[in-house]
Order: structure tokens, then sequence, then C-alpha cells
């Protein structure tokens, strides 16, 4: 496929917004932060001390690249042979530090602010990622792609996920809102907020978050704010045999509209909460699970 012709003010953005390359050819991108990376070269050895970022790499086909990650890092099956360097919560920079990585891949807001700094003074480029719409995840590609040398591969895997993003969001707009509570632990109870991807997701598919009004990217909630606000549906995002128990646990209270119409469903968190190009899948089956309880509301 042919690139499209950017000319004038257009290219312009395009070139700062995504990285380009600066006179003496090192790479320069932009991160989710504002923060610019500059690489002499594209990177060879990366840690990706994130799953999600994990991901992006084996999309880009240079997981040949990657010397290390963190625990959870299980998609695919492949990447579950890399070295770990620690979790997403604490991270080994002793190991770090003997693999002699040339750039670190980290998740900005699932990362503690203490870790994030260990990692920064180490003086290795890092980039940092928070996708909050599924744009991000178009222009992460091909930033990705920049980054290790695969720069084609990474514009062509943006363009097709644009084209899959907007039949998705064709074959959904505009249908009658349901509301929504979107459960991803237990104990103590949590929920997402309007600034998460998945509330994004929740509309594109025509729900209404209940708790996207809260300050916090993942608030606590009590269980009487959501007997309040009686969501339609409630979706659990968690392993299968935990969501299970979570959904059963609301039927204590049938007043419950999702729990009287038995809109109580579970959801695959590797699909939807990571924001990889894979989250199509997810907002897929999200979307399936809300039309399912629209259709049971019209039935009243």
């Amino acid at each position: 496929m042919q690139r499209p012709i950017l000319t004038g003010f257009t290219a312009l953005l395009l070139l700062f917004s995504l990285g380009a390359s600066n006179a003496d050819n090192s790479i320069v991108v932009q991160d989710d932060t504002g923060a610019r990376v500059i690489l002499p070269a594209p990177a060879q050895r990366i840690i990706s001390l994130s799953p999600h970022l994990t991901e992006y790499l084996f999309h880009l086909n240079v997981d040949d690249q990657i010397v290390g990650t963190v625990d959870y890092s299980n998609y695919p099956a492949k990447a579950k042979l890399l070295p770990r360097v620690g979790s997403h919560q604490k991270f080994n920079l002793e190991a770090i530090i003997g693999l002699e990585p040339d750039l670190g891949l980290i998740w900005h807001s699932g990362t503690s602010t203490a870790e994030l700094a260990r990692v920064i003074k180490l003086g290795i480029p890092v980039f940092l990622s928070e996708p909050r719409r599924l744009e991000d995840i178009a222009t992460t590609l091909q930033r990705l792609g920049q980054l290790t040398g695969a720069n084609d591969r990474g514009y062509r895997l943006s363009n097709l996920f644009r084209k899959d993003t907007a039949r998705l969001l064709a074959k959904y707009s505009g249908r009658s809102p349901v509301r929504v509570f979107y459960q991803v632990w237990q104990n103590p109870l949590m929920t997402l907020n309007g600034e998460h991807l998945i509330n994004r997701l929740i509309s594109h598919c025509g729900g209404k978050n209940i708790f996207e009004h809260l300050v916090s990217l993942a608030p606590t909630v009590s269980r009487e704010a959501v007997i309040g606000a009686n969501p339609e549906i409630i979706i659990a995002a968690g392993p299968v045999s935990t969501a299970h128990a979570w959904l059963a646990a609301w039927q204590r209270w049938p007043s419950i509209r999702a729990v009287k119409d038995q809109n109580l469903f579970t959801i695959d968190p590797d699909l939807i909460n990571r924001p990889t190009p894979r989250i199509l899948t997810g907002m897929q089956s999200l979307c399936e699970l809300i039309e399912q309880a629209r259709q049971r509301q019209l039935k009243y």
C-alpha cells in the first residue's frame, strides 16, 4: 500500500507528533507524556517493563531485540521464555544493568513514581506508555516502529488498526445507552474512571460507565454506590474462575437491574485491559455483551 503524500503544515505536525530523525540521523520520538526519546540508532537491546509493551514488540516482529521483560508478559507464548527483570511493581535494577539495554519501555500509570525514578537514574533512554484513546495504540505502533527499526511494519499495522477500529465504531454507533459497572477487582471493589481507555471503549459500544465521573484512574468504590447507581450490566474483568466468584457475590442484591435481568458477564482482561492491537477483539466482545443487555432491556 502506498503511503499518503503529506505536504505543508500536515506533514510538519506528523513529523513532530510521532517522531523524526535529526540531521545527524538520530531518532527522535515523543512518548505519551510528551517527553522526547532520542536514540542515535534503532534500539537493539530493549527492556520491556510492562506486558502490554512486550506485546507491541512481538507485533512489530522485533522480539529478538528484547533482552528482558517483567512478570505476566505472557503473550504470545514465546514471551514467556524471555528473561525476567522483576514485576511492573518492582524492578531488579542489577539485572537491568547487566543486560546493557539501549531502550526501556515503561507503563507510566502502572509503575510507581519511585520505581520509575530508579530506572530513569540509570541513564537509559525511556519511552513512557499511557494510551488513553484507540488512536494512541495506532501511534504507538508507529513510534515503537521508529525506535526499533521497524518503521514500515509499524506504519502498516497502525493503518490496519485504524481501519478495523473505524469498522467497529460504525457498527455500534448510535445505539441506545446502557448503564455499565466495569469491575476490575473485588476486595477492595475497584473500577475505572472516565479517563481510562476502557471507559472510551464502553462509550464506543453504547454503554455508560456509572463511575466515569470519579477522579482516580482506578478508583475504589463501595457496594452501596454500585447499588445506588443501579447498573443494567455488570462486567467483571478478571481470570475466569475469579471473575465468576465476583459476579456470584452480586446475587445478594436482586434489586440491581443487572442482577434482575441476569446481565452479569465476564471478559478476558488480557484482551481488553491491555492497550495493545488485540484490544479490538476485546472491544468486540464488550460491545456484544452490552448489546445483549440492551436487547434484554428492550423487552421490558
